[in-house]
């Protein structure tokens, strides 16, 4: 008698160890060792990982932007320089691409002039291909040179200047309505001229006085669209974060 009562009861406490069981793993308590959490990855970011790989706490996210290729004003005052229509907008993309915060892309061709109906439909479409979030255009506005003559009129003492005007603009990738107009301006003396043997970007084209000049340009620019991009206005309730 005393030893069906004491199986009973043996049995009925592995029933409620059990039932115990059950209700803390519905509850979202695991029974038993250590806590593990699955918290699955929102779309478009990625968690930061530490040193030894392992993943950490906080999320990160790339904003994308493309470039396109850059417009000029009067194309004669660019004929000593090799390419700029692809080589300014590929440099500024490039120094924008050393932030952790972007990742960029280009393509060849320009956008429709302003005021042409098909624009920002060019942008919206571009943008998408591209899968970027944002649309960087620019035009070279004036790269002219002036000669200044020297002492009466001679040769002695005279110099020579230029003067860079870029304007940039930004995009919304996902509405093609313009955020920001920036416009960058500097003037360089001296030996102005650059020559088409030197490609934007390289050593020999940062050497020359204008290719220097244009190099703190464009870094300029890659810093003021990034800070454009990330606020403190929020560009568009459309434009999400994605993560490449």
């Amino acid at each position: 008698m005393n030893k069906s009562l004491n199986l009973l009861t043996f049995l009925a406490g592995l029933t409620l160890i059990a039932s115990f069981a059950a209700h803390a793993a519905d509850e979202g308590e695991p029974a038993t060792g250590e806590l593990q959490q699955k918290v699955p990855l929102l779309e478009g970011i990625s968690p930061d990982t530490s040193a030894d790989g392992k993943a950490g706490n906080t999320y990160t996210a790339k904003r994308k932007v493309v470039f396109t290729q850059f417009d000029a004003t009067n194309v004669v005052q660019l004929d000593d320089i090799s390419n700029p229509y692809d080589g300014l907008p590929r440099f500024i993309a490039k120094q924008l691409e050393t932030d952790d915060g972007f990742s960029v892309d280009y393509v060849n061709g320009f956008l429709p002039k302003f005021g042409d109906p098909l624009k920002q439909d060019s942008i919206v479409r571009i943008a998408r291909e591209a899968r970027a979030q944002f649309l960087v255009s620019g035009i070279v506005l004036y790269a002219g040179i002036m000669e200044h003559k020297g002492y009466l009129g001679t040769s002695i003492g005279s110099r020579a200047s230029r003067y860079f005007v870029i304007e940039l603009s930004i995009y919304d990738g996902q509405t093609g309505s313009k955020l920001k107009s920036l416009r960058l301006e500097k003037d360089v003396q001296g030996d102005v001229g650059i020559g088409r043997d030197k490609p934007i970007g390289s050593n020999r084209f940062g050497m020359t006085e204008s290719g220097r000049v244009l190099n703190e340009l464009m870094g300029e620019a890659a810093t003021n669209i990034a800070s454009i991009i990330r606020g403190p206005t929020p560009p568009s309730e459309h434009s999400k974060m994605v993560h490449l």
